[in-house]
């Protein structure tokens, strides 16, 4: 008999604490996705919800937003642009979705894919045509077995694009539009120091500043490095020891000095000169071409992970997207 009475007791017995119906539906949504806040413009699996999950006074709530995962609202945000897992840039990205956040899709426009390095003569005459009247597509649509996955918790858009759609730029590569020439400004250093000697004849002062001045206009930098002496038996001495404007010559991957200046001393000793420098500038390569690297090609049918070693060495590794053929 207590046996009965304990198992009755125990089935309609409430539990001692009750969700309210909106931690029940945070709880059930993380259960479908856990830890994942994204829109991606492949379709996603569909779930349906089971009302017997939920409590009694909430099983009236409308779950059909998240049926094919947590929705992002429609509109604008500033976003990390990754490609094939490598940081590429950080700019703004548009989410169109309905009223409700269903069916999100990554908006993607012609100068977005330009500045991920797509190859745009290698898009398929439709898509090309989509871009053009629409304005915007989903990645899915324009380039075969590429994906777009907004992240609205890190503010990060994941693009996996295969490289045969790609350019075929260095890695390491970053295009001049991405370059920052600067903000106008003007700067100014300086060392001083000086000096008092007591003897016998008499007290001696000296001193010396040491002057580093500049100004950024636009693209032209102006350089002015000079020296000045004084001794209280001399007087004061000032002596200019370089001045010059220099700019960037992007095309030539180069450095335009016209004034006074010093060579770079890499191959023969240092000489100061007055006139004009055309150098090349090694900064502005890519990392990989500062020095020697091979060439890999390959067709990766599904997210690959590629090692090179070298005398058992490990000297890259790196994942590339799959290829669609």
């Amino acid at each position: 008999m207590s046996t009965s009475f304990s198992c009755r007791f125990f089935l309609r017995a409430r539990p001692r604490f009750a969700l309210n119906p909106l931690t029940a539906l945070i709880l059930k949504v993380l259960a479908v996705a856990p830890g994942v806040m994204a829109v991606q413009d492949a379709l996603a699996q569909e779930v349906q919800f089971n009302d017997a999950f939920l409590p009694e006074d909430s099983r009236n709530l409308d779950l059909d937003a998240y049926q094919a995962g947590n929705p992002v609202m429609p509109g604008q945000y500033r976003a990390d642009v990754i490609l094939n897992g490598q940081l590429n840039s950080r700019q703004d990205i548009r989410i169109e979705a309905q009223a409700d956040g269903s069916k999100p899709v990554v908006c993607m426009t012609r100068g977005l894919l330009e500045r991920q390095g797509v190859e745009m003569s290698s898009l398929s005459p439709e898509a090309s045509l989509a871009l053009d009247s629409q304005g915007c597509a989903a990645l899915g649509t324009l380039i075969p077995s590429a994906t777009a996955t907004f992240s609205p918790d890190n503010q990060a858009l994941d693009l996996s694009i295969p490289q045969m759609v790609l350019k075929r730029n260095a890695r390491g590569y970053v295009s001049p539009e991405l370059w920052d020439r600067g903000v106008t400004a003007g700067m100014l250093s300086y060392n001083f120091s000086g000096n008092r000697n007591h003897t016998r004849s008499g007290n001696s002062d000296s001193a010396f500043l040491g002057l580093q001045a500049g100004l950024n206009l636009g693209d032209w930098r102006l350089r002015h490095n000079a020296s000045m002496n004084w001794q209280s038996r001399l007087g004061t001495n000032y002596q200019a020891l370089d001045t010059y404007v220099q700019r960037d010559i992007t095309a030539l991957k180069s450095q335009l000095t016209v004034g006074e200046s010093n060579t770079t001393g890499e191959i023969f000793d240092t000489l100061s000169y007055r006139g004009v420098q055309l150098a090349s500038d090694d900064r502005m390569l890519p990392e990989s071409m500062r020095g020697y690297a091979p060439v890999i090609r390959g067709i990766a049918r599904t997210n690959a992970r590629v090692t090179i070693r070298q005398a058992g060495n490990i000297l890259l590794e790196t994942t590339v997207a799959p290829a669609h053929l």
